[in-house]
C-alpha cells in the first residue's frame, strides 16, 4: 500500500514538474506566426511594362470596358461597374 501511494505521489510531482517547465517554456517562446503584407488596396492602372505579357483577348463578359494593366498586382483586367476584375 504504501509503494502504491508513493508511485501516485511521485505521479502527480512529476505532472506537476512538467507542467511548470512546459508553462515557462511557452511563456518565454518566440513570436509565432506572422500575417503576410498587405496587399495594395485596389488597382492602379498605368502603361504596361515591356515585360509584361501581352493583353489577352477581351473576355465577352466585359460589355466592351477596354482591359487595362494594374501596377500594384501585375497583371491585366477589365473595370466593370466601379469593381476591376483580373483577367491575367
Amino acid at each position: 500500500m504504501k509503494l502504491t501511494g508513493l508511485l501516485a505521489s511521485a505521479a502527480v510531482v512529476g505532472g506537476l514538474t512538467a507542467g511548470a517547465i512546459g508553462l515557462s517554456a511557452t511563456a518565454s517562446a518566440q513570436p509565432g506566426w506572422q500575417p503576410p503584407p498587405v496587399p495594395p488596396a485596389g488597382p492602379n492602372t498605368g502603361q504596361a511594362p515591356a515585360w509584361a505579357p501581352p493583353q489577352p483577348v477581351p473576355p465577352l463578359w466585359a460589355q466592351g470596358n477596354p482591359q487595362v494593366w494594374d501596377e500594384g498586382w501585375q497583371h491585366w483586367g477589365v473595370w466593370l461597374n466601379g469593381v476591376f476584375i483580373p483577367t491575367y
